[in-house]
């Protein structure tokens, strides 16, 4: 037996499996012990070195030790003199994980076996590559039985150009009209074609022209609005009586 190796099966062991803190340490320990008698089949363990080891009561070694026979991992044989030591036998995990999926293998049939066979380098058929074959194993079949072919992406609906580079779907224009009229929206995008025709970059520089017209462009409308409404109430303020509203421009007017 392997002492590294069965240190990292029981390591992917664990990230299946959910142990408690007990079992964990009541499995290092038997595994410490193991290797201190040469890697016999089956060696003696006090109950009282059990408990000084993982830290566990005499109630919590036994609860521990039960848990790990039912899952495989172990195997106990009580002394039937108390002054003698009970006898412990720690299976091999890589052998357990070999063996597990081997059998899913041939559940799900030699085609998959062998294909996932193939992924693995030779370096990997150490327990993180067993790890590797039954996560994928377990993925496999289950969207081989159970889950339906997955459907093909939904394409998204073309854009038509406004203007010279704006782009947008035929609902992001109908949405944009409603929300701001015909004549808003058409100085909304020539503004951002304005914008977007100035360099090469500025192009690049957004994917979605709809959310671009809906945030900074919007805004820049917004100011051009309160910006004409001032200087339409300007103009009205000081309008004097009698004289005309043409504006004949560089502060020119007629005799």
């Amino acid at each position: 037996m392997n002492y590294l190796s069965e240190l990292r099966s029981f390591k992917d062991w664990c990230l299946m499996n959910h142990p408690s803190t007990g079992q964990i340490a009541l499995w290092h320990a038997l595994m410490m012990m193991a290797n201190s008698s040469g890697w016999q089949e089956w060696f003696p363990v006090p109950n009282q070195t059990l408990e000084l080891l993982t830290g566990l009561s005499h109630s919590g070694v036994n609860k521990a030790r039960q848990t790990l026979i039912d899952r495989g991992l172990i195997e106990y044989r009580p002394s039937d003199n108390r002054k003698k030591a009970s006898k412990y036998k720690v299976n091999s995990l890589c052998k357990l994980m070999a063996r597990k999926v081997n059998e899913l293998e041939n559940e799900s049939g030699n085609e998959l076996g062998n294909e996932l066979e193939n992924e693995l380098e030779p370096q990997q058929r150490t327990s993180e590559g067993m790890l590797y074959k039954l996560n994928k194993t377990k993925t496999k079949r289950k969207q081989n039985n159970n889950n339906p072919p997955i459907s093909p992406p939904k394409q998204k609906p073309g854009k038509k150009l406004y203007g010279e580079f704006v782009e947008l779907t035929e609902a992001e224009y109908a949405r944009l009209l409603a929300d701001y009229g015909e004549q808003d929206l058409a100085w909304m995008i020539q503004r951002l074609d304005i914008y977007l025709g100035q360099n090469e970059k500025n192009r690049k520089k957004y994917t979605s022209h709809n959310h671009v017209l809906r945030g900074w462009v919007s805004d820049r409308l917004k100011e051009e609005k309160e910006k004409q409404s001032k200087v339409a109430l300007f103009k009205r303020n000081n309008h004097r009586e009698g004289e005309s509203d043409i504006d004949w421009g560089y502060g020119y007017k007629p005799d």
